[in-house]
């Protein structure tokens, strides 16, 4: 095979890619993006860059909850989510597992 490591590596997570289609079809187009929180990160940076410096802890949090308060009313809602009861949440054994195996790999 031309290519062992990459068949090797799909193999070992395999069920971690598959993943993905255990929720519901509506739900993929969220899933499948990181983006809302790329950009309100975005945007949060751009403010708090361009003050440098807070006086207090307190003041930074205050304007870091403000602007995404401010940013949430432009998010886009959840597709179906009446069908959020379908979606199961991992073990906590399984999230340590995955956990570990992504610092390893890391």
């Amino acid at each position: 095979m031309h290519y062992q490591k990459a068949a090797d590596c799909l193999s070992v997570d395999l069920v971690a890619c598959l993943q993905f289609f255990d929720y519901p079809p509506e739900h993929w187009r969220h899933v499948r993006t990181t983006n809302p929180i790329e950009s309100v990160f975005a945007s949060i940076r751009l403010r708090t860059d361009a003050a440098k410096r807070f006086r207090t802890a307190r003041s930074g949090v205050h304007l870091i909850f403000q602007l995404v308060k401010r940013y949430e009313k432009s998010w886009r809602r959840i597709s179906a989510p009446e069908k959020l009861r379908e979606v199961t949440l991992p073990s906590a054994a399984a999230a340590n597992n995955a956990a570990q195996q992504f610092e390893t790999a890391a």
